[in-house]
């Protein structure tokens, strides 16, 4: 993503910050930036029925819904007890490789790059090509990431 190893997005791993935290803040913080990225889609989007039908956080939760609805259908309440437990195990593997991938890597900051209020306002606007330009070039020394068959097949 454009905001990888800057002080910005929420997937980004600190330097000394346990996993627990990251965790959280990860969760969290990924739920809001996707909901004020919709916000800012959906803004010129006339009508509720619309709006909400478009919306794509709106749907992934839907969906899901919609998933643990099935595992309810075939298999009971145990299926959808498992649907609904197994969720937090599976969305905290994820976090687990994005904090191992992401962990203490920054990316320095442009000598021309604006100030850091700039910067926040650009942030809470969306403006994330001013982000983007104020640090240097994502490269792979930006993530710990191995684009390797077999560690690919090891994450499945």
């Amino acid at each position: 993503h454009r905001l990888v190893s800057t002080p910005y997005p929420p997937a980004t791993s600190k330097l000394g910050e346990s996993f627990y935290r990251f965790w959280y803040r990860s969760v969290t913080g990924t739920w809001a930036s996707a909901r004020a990225m919709e916000a800012r889609r959906l803004r010129n989007t006339n009508g509720i029925i619309k709006r909400v039908i478009s919306d794509a956080v709106f749907q992934s939760v839907i969906y899901s819904l919609a998933v643990a609805y099935g595992y309810y259908l075939s298999l009971g309440w145990y299926g959808m007890l498992f649907f609904f437990l197994q969720a937090p195990v599976a969305f905290s593997m994820l976090e687990a490789v994005n904090y191992i991938e992401h962990y203490g890597l920054y990316r320095k900051r442009r000598v021309d790059a604006p100030e850091a209020s700039v910067l926040d306002q650009a942030h809470k606007e969306g403006n994330y090509a001013v982000i983007d330009r104020a640090y240097e070039t994502v490269s792979p020394f930006h993530s710990w990431n191995a684009q390797h068959t077999v560690t690919n097949y090891l994450l499945l």
